[in-house]
This record gives structure tokens, sequence and C-alpha cells, in this order.
């Protein structure tokens, strides 16, 4: 740990956010399908199926007719054939009847003559019918003499035949049909951006009629980025519907905006339609700033298409930065249909309700994506209109307004990542903590909802419990705060609240371990038992630790190890210090890492450091990952626990004598230079520490000199550097490590109180450091005071055995200690080691 507060991780892609779900693809009748047809709606007597005998087969023979006088009787055949087929039952069948209705609808669908235009019509209308039916459509548009006759009329100059022409396209053209097919086929794309673009006030319907077709293949995914880079047809004809502002070009207005908001669904196009400011953007943002109830289905369009382009990371900060925009989604997200909680009142026309509220979703929905952008954050908070709208719809309550809530308390996570937002949202906005304990209540019908709202809740208050003023405050609102992270760590119970989700519990548990930073409520947590037990139960949920929450448990459980007055109480407990040997064992970096070094800041306190010693499980794990290759995998947090173990004197005999001990620090002693030297440095001056922490003890000193490929190896080659040869802290410290360690062996042991005693264990960290939730580097070992100035020996009072360094007449301790002795200071221990030198060097005298 830094010491920092932990920010939970923006990611957006989506950055690491709550997106609201991607807007509606289509807008439009609900399977894209055109209305009926002139012919009115068919009776459901039996006599309107093909299959009632003679008549159905008397008006195919008249339809069928060529002659100049049969053109009464065939034009009275096929208008009511052309009634016939407005039956559902009818459609299939009649498409199906290949020599008999298609083929008369067809051949008189062609029919040019102006005489025979009734006829013609009647044709046009019928197979318009027939392609009503979803399983006819993409029959109808293979083939190839059907899709002839239509595209030749949807070019004719007479509008009721262009009309009905462009109704068959409009029919056969949904996604699920043939909307690729349609766009990409030449002659059919012409004549529909044709009519589209058409002026003329008697085109007007077949322009409908086309601009609806468009909506439908603007649905399909293949056609939206080529449509959007059709400049001058596609684009052009949508973007000059999309500003028809009359009241009579409403419906051209809707469609045009529909298709718009498909093709703003598109990720390639987001960006682009952005930038066209005076094309599509002044189109969306002129139809999204309507008022209500004059045109909501261009507006509603209009607002879901900015929903769409929100989506689009590069367009979030220019489209909060837009009045325009900022407008639309005002006025849009504070409807409410009771006018309550200091919403608009909006006059109700009939019917209007559902679409207000579908306005009120996309604009709530447009805000959370905005929100999301880091230079938005800030002055959306400080928009007073913006921030009343999202607090009333995060503590909406009704059940049939759930959406708009989790937008508004996924708006507020976002705007809770920003450290100016943080204190003002739980000082000044008091709706902000009603929104979050009201989900502590909730019981809706869909859990996935309210595991939505759960983690929202929890989410912001992990974003909080970033700032360090009110982490306090968070904490002692018992009923609310603290009863929320609770709840969503609780597991499932008889009252019908479901577990939790793991994300949910892992930004509670992120919460609990920012609140820990602050010193009196770390303590506080930790005596709380529901807060400690709770915790436990989510490191031991899974025997995998690198699941996110049982991981964030671990890391609250280091803080706690880091706090002395809790220390002894966390290592005393054996559920976590069984958890925290389990953990140290993980081949996961980080989850090892962070349980080592809970170790190495419990090893910091007095005591238990013996209890920790006589732990033979914990000896095992703190041995066997002390030979993992890499110090930052948790071979030194492992080294440097034994080596603060070294400090209490009640250890030093038996830790040497420990063979597998002795040997993992002599291993690390002499750690390999060659391919790591940084590392190699490292482990060998947390090594030396501790061994010469060992060299203390009298009844160590002699083995630890026989030991001569071992810890005389170690100590001889780290005494020995020059200046020129010390080419890190880490090195400087491994020589005074070493160097101290001859001093000790300069007296073998004690035999007068007014011998100068040995020098005391040196210190690896601040007094103050110690127990600090550094999670960098953790605590790299234990304070002790500088040890005092050796005394002159008093004068001889009768004979007395003078002892003799164990290294006595050892010319390499003599050069390393000689050249040591006149060591020029440039690392902070090398005054240290020159003043081990020289003191062992006046024992030797």
């Amino acid at each position: 740990m830094d010491g920092e507060a932990e920010l939970r991780p923006k990611s957006g892609g989506l950055d690491m956010v709550s997106p609201p779900p991607t807007a509606p693809h289509r807008v439009g009748n609900p399977e894209g399908a055109a209305p009926l047809p002139p012919g009115g709606d068919a009776d459901e007597a039996g006599q309107t199926k093909h299959d009632a005998g003679f008549e159905y087969k008397a008006f195919l023979h008249a339809a069928a007719l060529s002659g100049e006088e049969d053109r009464e009787a065939r034009t009275m055949a096929l208008s009511t054939l052309q009634y016939m087929a407005t039956s559902a039952d009818n459609k299939r069948r009649m498409w199906e009847d290949v020599e008999g209705a298609r083929a008369v609808f067809v051949a008189a669908a062609g029919l040019e003559e102006p005489q025979d235009e009734a006829c013609r019509l009647a044709a046009l209308g019928s197979l318009w019918s027939l392609a009503a039916e979803p399983t006819n459509r993409q029959a109808m548009w293979r083939d190839a003499s059907t899709r002839q006759v239509v595209l030749l009329a949807a070019k004719s100059n007479k509008p009721e035949i262009r009309e009905l022409a462009l109704g068959v396209l409009w029919n056969l053209s949904p996604k699920a049909a043939n909307a690729g097919f349609v766009w990409q086929n030449e002659a059919a794309r012409a004549a529909i951006l044709d009519a589209a673009k058409s002026p003329e006030l008697e085109m007007q319907q077949a322009r409908s009629f086309a601009l609806a077709a468009l909506q439908n293949m603007a649905e399909e995914p293949t056609n939206r980025p080529s449509m959007w880079q059709d400049e001058l047809g596609a684009r052009l004809a949508l973007v000059e519907a999309s500003k028809l502002s009359a009241p009579d070009y409403r419906e051209l207005r809707g469609r045009a905006m529909g298709a718009l908001t498909n093709l703003a669904v598109e990720p390639g196009n987001k960006e682009s339609m952005w930038m066209d400011e005076y094309g599509a953007r002044q189109a969306l943002l002129e139809a999204a700033n309507l008022a209500p109830d004059v045109d909501d289905k261009s507006r509603n369009a209009a607002l879901t298409a900015l929903w769409c382009l929100a989506m689009a990371q590069e367009n979030r900060a220019p489209m909060w930065a837009d009045a325009e925009v900022r407008s639309a989604l005002s006025v849009a997200s504070q409807w409410d249909t009771a006018s309550s909680n200091g919403q608009l009142e909006l006059p109700l026309a009939q019917g209007s309700q559902e679409r207000l509220q579908r306005a009120r979703e996309r604009a709530l929905g447009t805000l959370q994506h905005l929100s999301s952008a880091t230079p938005n954050q800030k002055s959306m908070w400080e928009d007073l209109s913006i921030r009343n709208a999202i607090l009333a719809a995060a503590n909406l309550t009704r059940r049939n307004l759930r959406r708009l809530r989790v937008y508004g308390l996924g708006t507020l996570w976002n705007l809770s990542t920003c450290d100016e937002n943080k204190v003002s949202m739980w000082q000044d906005a008091p709706e902000v903590r009603s929104a979050i304990i009201a989900t502590l209540n909730d019981r809706l019908e869909t859990p996935a909802t309210e595991q939505d709202l759960r983690e929202n809740a929890a989410a912001i208050l992990w974003h909080l419990s970033t700032a360090s003023s009110i982490r306090a405050a968070l904490w002692a609102d018992e009923e609310g705060a603290r009863a929320i992270l609770l709840a969503t760590l609780a597991p499932a119970n008889e009252e019908g609240d479901p577990t939790p989700s793991a994300t949910a519990q892992t930004y509670a548990l992120g919460a609990f371990r920012n609140l820990a930073e602050d010193g009196e409520t770390c303590i506080a947590m930790w005596h709380q038992s529901a807060v400690r037990d709770a915790v436990k139960k989510a490191a031991a949920s899974n025997d995998d630790f690198s699941v996110p929450p049982v991981k964030r448990a671990l890391r609250l459980l280091c803080v706690w190890a880091y706090e002395p007055i809790v220390a002894a109480d966390v290592y005393r407990d054996e559920g976590v210090t069984a958890l925290l040997m389990k953990a140290a064992r993980e081949e996961d970096r980080e989850v090892g890492l962070v349980a080592l070094r809970s170790f190495q800041a419990l090893s910091t306190e007095a005591t238990i450091k013996a209890e920790m010693w006589a732990n033979a499980a914990l000896r095992e794990v703190l041995i066997d990952c002390s030979k993992r290759p890499d110090a930052k995998t948790g071979s030194s947090s492992s080294l440097n626990t034994l080596r603060n173990l070294t400090t209490d004197s009640g250890n030093l005999e038996g830790m040497w004598s420990h063979e597998p001990t002795r040997a993992a620090l002599v291993e690390a002693a002499l750690a390999p230079l060659d391919t790591d030297a940084t590392t190699g440095w490292q482990l060998r001056s947390i090594a030396l520490g501790a061994l010469r922490n060992l060299a203390g003890c009298d009844a160590n000193k002699a083995s630890i000199w026989e030991d001569e490929a071992g810890a005389r190896k170690a100590s001889l080659e780290a005494a020995s550097l020059s200046a020129a040869e010390t080419p890190s802290q880490d090195a400087s410290e491994a020589r005074e490590h070493a160097l101290a360690l001859l001093r000790h062996l300069a007296v073998p042991h004690r035999t007068s109180s007014k011998e100068p005693p040995a020098p005391p264990a040196p210190p690896a960290a601040a007094a103050a450091e110690e127990g600090a939730a550094a999670e960098a580097e953790g605590v790299e070992g234990e304070a002790a005071p500088a040890p005092p100035p050796a005394p002159v020996p008093p004068p001889p009072e009768g004979k007395k055995e003078h002892q003799h360094p164990l290294w006595k007449g050892n010319q390499e301790v003599i050069s390393a200690l000689t050249a040591a002795a006149q060591l020029e200071v440039v690392h902070p221990s090398d005054r240290k080691a020159r003043d081990h030198a020289i003191a062992s060097l006046r024992h030797a005298v």
C-alpha cells in the first residue's frame, strides 16, 4: 500500500464507469413495416380467403384478361384481389400461388399504358399487402420479375404509382428481411434517394415512404457506414428532411430523424456526425430542443441520437460544452409525471406521458455518458439544474421508473470520481445520501436491477471515501454509509435479499479499505465485529484469491496489520493468520505480495515476535517465499519479516540453529548479481542485516564465522566493496551490515560488564514508519536507536584475559576493515560502515 486512498480504476472502455445500455437501434414501427395500402381492412369471413372456391378462380381468370374490351372486368377483378390480399390469412397463400395471384399481380404491375393505370395501382397495392407478411419479404425481393416491376414503378412520374412502389420497397426493407440487399441495389437505392430528396408537394407521400425505407435500411449495421458516407445521397436526404419544422412535415421529420438515430449507433459514425456542425448536429439539436407535445417522435429520436453520440469518448467533452445540448438535456431530464421533487410542471397532452418518460430516460442516459468524461465532471455537478435532475432521478422509488434511477445513480457514481466534487456531494447534497440509503431497503421485482442499484451506491461510497476530510463522517454515518457497505457484504437472507454481486462487494470493500486510512477509524473498524467478520468472510469466500472481492478483503486485512494498536490482535486471530499464510503461497503476484507484506508489518510489533517465530507453519511459508526469484513477488518481504524477527533477542539462537532459516538467509546473502544486480543487492542487504543481528548472540558467533562458504563468504564479499564498486544504496547498506557483523565477531563473548557492548541491530526503517501503510515497499524492518559511541576501556585492574577476534589473522578481513576505515561518505550508510570498521580494528589491537 502506498498510503494513499484507492481510486476505483476508470477504464471507460468504457472507462471503469457504470454505462447505460446502448440506445435503441431503430425508431419507428416495431417491425419496420409500412401500413396497409388502400383497400381497407379485410373481412374475417371465409370468403376473403383465396381458397374460397370458384370465386377466387374467377377473379384470377378475369384479372389475367388482356383485351381492350376486358379492361373493366380486369380492373374490378384486380381490385377485388387487392382487397383479398389485405387479409393476413391470404398473404402467404397468394404469394405462393405462383401461376395464379403472383403472375397476375406482377403482370399488371408492369403495365405502363395510361389506360391501364387503375389495374397497375391495384396490382402494386396487392404486392404492398403481400410484402407486409414477414415470411414473404425475402422471397419477393429475390424474385427478379417482382423486383423489376416494383423498381420500374418506383421511377414513375405518376405520384400515385410511385407511392405504391415505394410502399412495397418500404415493406421489403426491414433489417430482418432485405435491408442490406435493397441498399446495395443501385436501382433501388437511386429510386429511394430520389424520392427522399424530392421537395415537390405532390411527392410528399412518396418521400415519406422513401424516408421510412431509409430508416429501415439504417437499422442494418453493414449499411450504416456507407449510408453516412454517402454525403450527397442518403446523408443529404436525411439531414434536409430532419430540418423540416412545419407541422405538415412532422411525419417526414420523424422518419428522417429515426434514420439518423440508427446511423448514430454505428461507432465509426459517431464522431463524424457530431462534427457535422451545420448538418446532422444542427438537425439533432433543433429537434432535441423542441417543446414537449410539439413533435415528440422527432424529439425522442434526436435525444436518442445524442445518447448514441455521447457513447463516443471523443464526443463527450465538446457535447457538454455545447449550450444547446445542455439545454435539451436539462429540460428533458427534469420531467416527472407527479411534478414532485422540484420537477418541471408541464401540461400533458393525451398519450404524451409515456413519450415524456422516454425523453427523460434518454436525457439521463446521455448525462451518464457525458459524466464519465473528466473535463465535464466538476461543471456538471456545479450546474444546479442538471444536478437537481440527477438527484431527483437517483431518488425515484416508483418501480416503473427504476431504469431512470439506475441512470441517476450511475451519473452520481461518475461525478464522485472527481476530487473537487467529493466533499460537496456528501456535505452539501443530502439527496446523495438519501439515494444511497434507499438502495438498502429496495425490494425490486428484477433482482438484476437491485444489484445495479446496490453496485452504484457502493461505487459512489468507494469514490467518496478517497476524500480524507470526510472519511470520519462516512464511518460515523452508522445508519447510512456504514449500513449500506455492510449490507453489500451480507449473504442472502430469509427476507428475500439476494446475495450481493461480486462487483458490489468489491466496491464496498474498497470503501472500507479507504476509510481505514484514517487511523482512529481503522482501529474502530477492527473492533467492530460486524465489519471484521464480514471482511474475514469475504476473504475466505473463494479458494481463488484472484477473485476481486477476495483480493480486496485481503488488502483490508493488510491495512489492519499495519496498524500498531491492533497488529497483535490481527496476528492472534487464527482465521486471519491462516488466510494470510494461504494467500502468501499464491502465484498471483499481487495476492502473495499483500499477504507477505502483512506479515512484514506484523513482525514489527514487539509483543508477537516470539509467537511469530514459534509458528512453524509461518516459518515454512516465509522460508519458501524467500526463495522466489523476483524480489517484487515477495522474496524481499519474506526476508524482511525474518530480519524483523531477529530483533527479538529470544529468537536469535533458535533462528541460527534452524537449518532451513539459516540456509535461506545465506542463500539470499549470496544472491547472484550477474543477471539482475539491483535485485541481487536488495536481497543481500536484507539477508546480511538479519545475519548481522544473529551475530549479536554470543552462542551464534563461532558458528557464523565457521560457516566459511556461507555467512563468512557473504560478509567478506560485501565488506570488501570499495566506494567505486558500490552501485546503489542497497549495496552500501549490505557493506554496512557485513562490517557490523565482523564487529560482532571481534568480541566472541562478553567477559566483563565494562567491555564495550556490541552494536545493536541497525534500523531498517525509521521509527515513524513502523506500521505505516506504505504499499510500494512495505516495512523494511524495525527501528532501533543509533549505537552509542564505544567508551574508552578503563586501565587494567590486574591480569585479565584478552579476547581475540574470531577473524584474527585473516588477512582478507583485515584488508576489508582497513579499506572501509578510510571510506569516503557517498551514501548515508557509508559513515556507519566506516565506524564499524574502525571499531573492529580497535578490538584487534
